[in-house]
């Protein structure tokens, strides 16, 4: 019994109603199965490089509607936002991108996924569970549109104490 009351804390703060899960994949010819039973297959031919990602969400019971919301940031500092309706309570969504969208963007830098109440970025909806990737900062956008990524200073240099004398 004395037990009991030990966990009992544990048990009534451990468990979200919200769970969110996103894992990325890379995707080229060596990632298809026909290459491990060497058959012949037009997608290895096609030299298909991408990336897919695989995300794994779970909701309590709601009357409200809800989406996935995902953002990636891409190598050339482009972002899109895509969302996709949430039917069930529980589930796995996967997004690929390839070819030549995936080659002209120069590749995925960062990501981000979220559960929301609105579908649309530009309505305000209410963020229930949000997971981002490991180098996922906000885009920084100026007035002027110059450059979206700020920079660091240069440090200052020091003086060499072999050259300076």
């Amino acid at each position: 019994m004395r037990t009991f009351f030990l966990f009992l804390p544990l048990l009534l703060t451990g468990c979200s109603p919200y769970y969110l899960n996103v894992r990325r994949e890379s995707v080229d010819e060596n990632s298809l199965a026909s290459t491990f039973v060497n058959s012949p297959d037009p997608r290895r031919e096609n030299n298909s490089k991408g990336e897919r990602f695989y995300i794994s969400y779970r909701v309590p019971t709601t009357r409200r509607p809800l989406f996935l919301r995902i953002r990636l940031f891409y190598r050339n500092r482009e972002e899109e936002i895509f969302s996709f309706p949430v039917k069930r309570r529980c589930g796995v969504k996967t997004y690929s991108v390839f070819r030549e969208r995936y080659e002209k963007k120069g590749g995925i830098l960062s990501y981000a996924c979220a559960i929301v109440t609105k579908s649309s970025p530009s309505e305000e909806g209410r963020v229930l569970k949000e997971w981002k990737a490991a180098f996922w900062v906000d885009p920084v956008i100026y007035e002027d549109g110059e450059d979206q990524t700020p920079r660091k200073p240069a440090p200052p240099s020091l003086p060499n104490r072999y050259t300076d004398r």
